[in-house]
């Protein structure tokens, strides 16, 4: 299954930002291209692909074409969008449907519908057990950008350049040699908040992104027209069509979307939005709410597993841990959402840290007068063998980066937590609350596993029915650093 012995026989120049410049079908920069920064997204089920990518100059790159091959027979000729992006480009949006299950297909694309692309493979999944791949925070850089692209300096492993656009390469490969069907990530593939398409070209380059669908949700890093651009999403949930000005508050809109992956419902959330106070942020707690609806409605009775994922995880353990926007969509209900709708996994990132949280029954509130947190903290005490059949709740996984860009320290207290006087927020053991006694050493209620090792990591989720195996691992190793099991 997967892609684990797929060989791209294309040729592919493996390069970083302005240096792709005028490479066609690689992920390239540059005026003339017809065909850069190739990717793929789900689509809104297994049968249906994504496509996006970008073009050159705009005057002649004003088609969307692609073509799918099954052997050497064409079976889809499908046409699509493309519109003005970043200056001297065009994106293009195109969806294929009525593919196979577990069926090996090539395609092509056009901006034109004179010129090709050349060809690259994509293969469908089983329609059973399958595999995919979780990543958090590559927030790709390059040089003439921040740090000129170095991964952090305190990282206990290193890529072949030390940048993190190899860094990210490392894992993409990692995660090829897995066998995994698609990767879904939290957020954060670039660091430029304004957008750099140089950096963008880095996320892209990895060739495996031309077979692997990647399904995204922004991150604060990534709130630039250009997210809006590079991602063709399935079921957007009310996105507006154009972006405007710098994209900053556009993108808050936009990436609340789902897809169904056999028996698994995927539910991508943005919660790049920061809220100034709670009722703010139940603003966008019901456009969640609204967007689980539909999803479970658009696909009732056809899954097993219900799974978020978004950016700024609620049950981190780091520098974000006392961040006022989160402790406002905890207050808004966004924990007790997933209760009420039987959210099984959230997968988030943004703190640059790893953490997995006990099974959570998100009802409960902070009882300020009897200090106690009321509604729920459910713990299987196997901890490697989660039944969530007698054990409903919510685990909460937070992510650390996938290229190794920058590293967040737990129970900072040399002035590097964001939000050092914060006295309502994070809920923590014994009864303690907000940042000051988080800093003194004590964990947030939610968390059963926290580390920070310093060196980039992805997960490995094997579905299987009722069954779901989890893996993380850090890019340096061959065993995974964590593992548990969920079953139903």
């Amino acid at each position: 299954m997967g892609f684990k012995k797929v060989f791209f026989h294309t040729v592919l120049v493996f390069c970083f930002g302005a240096s792709c410049s005028g490479i066609t079908g690689a992920s390239g920069q540059g005026s003339g291209v017809a065909v850069e920064m190739l990717g793929l997204t789900p689509g809104a089920s297994t049968s249906e692909l994504n496509l996006n990518w970008y073009s050159g100059n705009q005057r002649y790159y004003q088609k969307t074409m692609v073509r799918v091959f099954k052997g050497e027979e064409l079976v889809a000729e499908e046409s699509g969008s493309f519109g003005k992006a970043s200056a001297g480009r065009n994106f293009h949006k195109a969806t294929v449907m009525n593919l196979e299950p577990d069926t090996r297909y090539r395609y092509s694309v056009s901006s034109d519908g004179k010129s090709w692309s050349e060809e690259y493979e994509y293969k469908t999944p089983k329609a059973g057990a399958f595999r995919f791949a979780a990543i958090s925070d590559p927030q790709v850089n390059a040089a003439g950008t921040s740090k000129q692209g170095k991964q952090d300096s305190e990282s206990a492993w290193f890529s072949i350049d030390q940048t993190s656009a190899s860094g990210w390469a490392a894992v993409v490969d990692r995660i090829v040699s897995e066998g995994v069907d698609f990767i879904l990530s939290a957020g954060d593939h670039v660091d430029k908040t304004s957008g750099d398409e140089s950096e963008y070209a880095n996320f892209f380059a990895p060739p495996a992104l031309r077979s692997l669908p990647f399904a995204p949700v922004p991150g604060n890093h990534d709130k630039h027209c250009s997210f809006m651009y590079h991602f063709h999403l399935p079921n957007e949930y009310n996105a507006p069509a154009e972006c405007e000005g710098d994209g900053f508050k556009t993108i808050e809109k936009v990436a609340n979307y789902f897809y169904l992956y056999n028996n698994v419902l995927f539910v991508g959330l943005n919660t790049t939005a920061y809220p100034g106070s709670t009722d703010d942020a139940k603003f966008y707690v019901k456009v969640f709410d609204e967007v689980i609806e539909k999803a479970k409605a658009a696909n009732s009775g056809k899954y097993t597993w219900l799974i978020v994922n978004h950016h700024k995880s609620t049950a981190t353990i780091a520098d974000h841990v006392a961040d006022y926007d989160l402790q406002r969509y905890v207050e808004a209900g966004f924990e007790k959402l997933m209760d009420k709708h039987g959210v099984d996994l959230v997968l988030a990132g943004h703190d640059h840290v790893y953490a997995r949280s006990y099974v959570m029954k998100a009802g409960g509130i902070w009882n300020t007068a009897r200090k106690k947190y009321e509604g729920g903290l459910v713990v299987d005490k196997t901890k490697e063998q989660i039944s969530l059949a007698e054990n409903p709740g919510t685990v909460y996984i937070t992510m650390t980066t996938a290229s190794g860009i920058k590293y967040y320290d737990l129970f900072n207290s040399s002035g590097h937590l964001f939000v050092k006087n914060n006295e309502e927020y994070p809920y923590l053991v014994k009864g303690l609350v907000g940042s000051k006694a988080y800093m003194a050493g004590n964990l947030p209620l939610s968390v059963n596993i926290g580390f920070q090792h310093k060196i980039p990591s992805y997960m490995i989720f094997e579905v299987d029915g009722n069954t779901i195996a989890v893996s993380t691992y850090e890019v340096d190793k061959e065993t995974p650093v964590d593992s548990f099991v969920m079953r139903k």
